[in-house]
This record gives structure tokens, sequence and C-alpha cells, in this order.
């Protein structure tokens, strides 16, 4: 075996990230000890190849480090309730159910007037999913709560809140250990004689709802009032 090919395989079988690198060194090493006898062309190019693995290996190092640090903070926003199947407890004024999981802050499911107004629905994640929070819009209510279960049967409430039934635009930051949930139930009411509603019903696994700034609902209707239990 030449003194290139040799060098060559060398490369090879010490990085399989630079594979492709290293095949085409041997390829231009073989080609110049045809050409030459001299052996300080090889070795050159060996530690030019060898500097350069070298420097490939730090970036690849300091870029998993950045993704370890910085990648979480970085990433998008998941709402795992978004466009989720929802399922209507209470009866419906205007809007659809499916209102409250779009997304969109510009849609509202309103629900049964009466003596004490109730809205009530429940959404399917799909699956189990570990939570932090849970972000809700209502209007018109006197009061709410959140319910949820892992089968849709058994239910557990994480929690229920007071609200102040003139403040019609307000959302709800709620902080929570990371449960594991698939199906959450919400209910809202009032005594009234008013419809209830909902702009949008969210939930995330990242704390990173709670800083300032965070517009997954217009800031100027965000009123945080997180409570933990």
């Amino acid at each position: 075996m030449s003194t290139a090919s040799a060098v060559g395989s060398v490369l090879v079988s010490r990085s399989g990230c630079g594979e492709s690198a290293s095949l085409h060194f041997l390829k231009v090493a073989s080609s110049a000890h045809m050409r030459t006898p001299s052996r300080r062309l090889p070795r050159l190019r060996a530690g030019f190849a060898t500097a350069s693995l070298t420097r490939i290996r730090w970036v690849f190092l300091f870029s998993l480090l950045w993704l370890l640090i910085a990648g979480p903070a970085d990433a998008q926003l998941v709402n795992l309730a978004l466009n989720r199947p929802i399922t209507a407890l209470t009866d419906t004024v205007a809007g659809v159910p499916e209102d409250v999981v779009d997304g969109d802050p510009a849609t509202t499911w309103w629900s049964y007037q009466g003596t004490v107004s109730t809205l009530s629905f429940v959404v399917d994640l799909g699956r189990i999913e570990p939570f932090i929070a849970v972000v809700q819009h209502p209007l018109q209510s006197s009061e709410f709560s959140v319910d949820i279960s892992s089968d849709g049967t058994s239910w557990r409430q994480i929690h229920q809140q007071v609200l102040s039934f003139s403040a019609n635009v307000e959302v709800t930051f709620l902080r929570l250990e990371r449960p594991r949930a698939r199906f959450f139930r919400y209910t809202a009411s009032n005594a009234e004689t008013a419809y209830v509603g909902i702009v949008e019903f969210q939930v995330y696994d990242t704390d990173r709802i709670f800083v300032d700034g965070f517009e997954g609902i217009p800031p100027r209707q965000t009123s945080h009032q997180a409570r933990l239990w």
C-alpha cells in the first residue's frame, strides 16, 4: 500500500462524519504520489486534513453546546390544544366550539344564557402529554374551573378561580408543576343573566409564556393572574 493510501485509510477510520472529505483526500494524495517521489506532499496534506477535522470537531461541540443551552429558549412555542377535537357540554348561542381552539383571538364561542349561565367543554389532546401552563381567555365569566383526565372518565380539578365579571377582556395564565393529561375540561359560569363566552383555550409544555412580551394572545388583552396550586 502506498503512503498516500495508508494516510487516507487512517482518516476514514478515525472520522465517520468526514468520510467523503477523507476519500477525496485519498484520491488526490494517491495521484500526487504517482507524479512525484517526494514524501512531503502527502505529509503536508495529512497535516492539513487533520487540522481541518480538529476544527470541525470543535465547531460541532460548540454547536451542540449552543443547542443544549439556547435551543429550548429559542424553540417555537407549541400550543398542544391547537385545533384539537373539542366537545361542547353546553348549548351554543353564537360561534362554534371549535373557535376555542383555533388560535384566532378574533373568534369567540358563546354559550347558554339563563338564571345561572354556564359554558363547558372538553378538549382532547390525542394522547397523554406533560404540560406546564394553561391559558384561557374567558368573557363575561364570574368563575371558572379546569379539570384534567387521562381517560376522559376520571377527572381531577387542577384550578378554580373567581373573576371580576366587569373585566370582560381578560387572559389568565395558570402555572403547574408539569402534570400529565390527555383531556381538559373547562367550565365557566355567571349569575348575571348574561351569555358566557371564551375566546381561546391553550395548553403549553413551557413556562416561556410567563415572561414579558408573550404574544400568544394580543398583549393589550393580557392580564396576568397566575396562581400556584
